[in-house]
């Protein structure tokens, strides 16, 4: 087998040996051509897909590169009232960079018209105006899968091959007890 406590795939070509040969402990630090699978908006439209409504996910919509901004806040605001708070998340982006809070339809629309040539595409959410706390602080855990596609064997779309769990996952908690979202606050 291959050594060392994390396999670090560069290549295409090595990731298929890195995982048939990892031992138990070893750990697949970077799996080549997954990226585009993970994008905010890739996982929207596999959560969504099929008309699947799941609770924990909230009104979502897609902000593609050929979106102008103004049709797309026609879109988002056609069922919402026009002061509803949203949250802009560039699609390839992580840690935060580039996320908004923002109030309403002009300023939806300000944010998509500023930031359209920086990120191209994001998802914009309907913000949760209620969140789970705990002790009063917004949290949220990560847990990594992998999902292997299915196999000739497997006769239908809806059957899918192993998954893969990530024995270490993330937990993060705000330093700071939850506020609703206001002008003053939202950045």
């Amino acid at each position: 087998g291959v050594r060392g406590d994390i396999l670090w795939s560069v290549l295409k070509a090595d990731i298929l040996e890195d995982l048939v040969t990892c031992q138990p402990g070893q750990l697949v630090a970077r799996i080549p051509g997954l990226g585009p699978a993970c994008t905010k908006n890739a996982t929207h439209q596999a959560l969504t897909s099929d008309g699947l409504h799941l609770p924990f996910w909230p009104k979502c919509w897609s902000f593609t590169a050929d979106s102008t901004p103004d049709a797309f806040c026609d879109q988002v605001f056609s069922n919402l009232p026009k002061k509803s708070v949203l949250i802009f998340k560039p699609d390839k982006s992580a840690q935060g960079n580039g996320v908004a809070v923002v109030h309403g339809e002009a300023a939806l629309r300000r944010c998509l018209k500023d930031r359209q040539a920086l990120f191209g595409s994001a998802l914009v959410q309907q913000y949760i105006d209620r969140p789970m706390l705990l002790d009063g602080l917004k949290f949220d855990f990560r847990v990594y899968v992998l999902v292997t596609p299915a196999t000739s064997d497997q006769t239908t779309l809806s059957q899918l091959g192993p998954a893969f769990v990530c024995r270490e996952g993330l937990a993060r908690f705000c330093t700071e007890p939850y506020e609703p979202p206001t002008l003053a606050n939202a950045h």
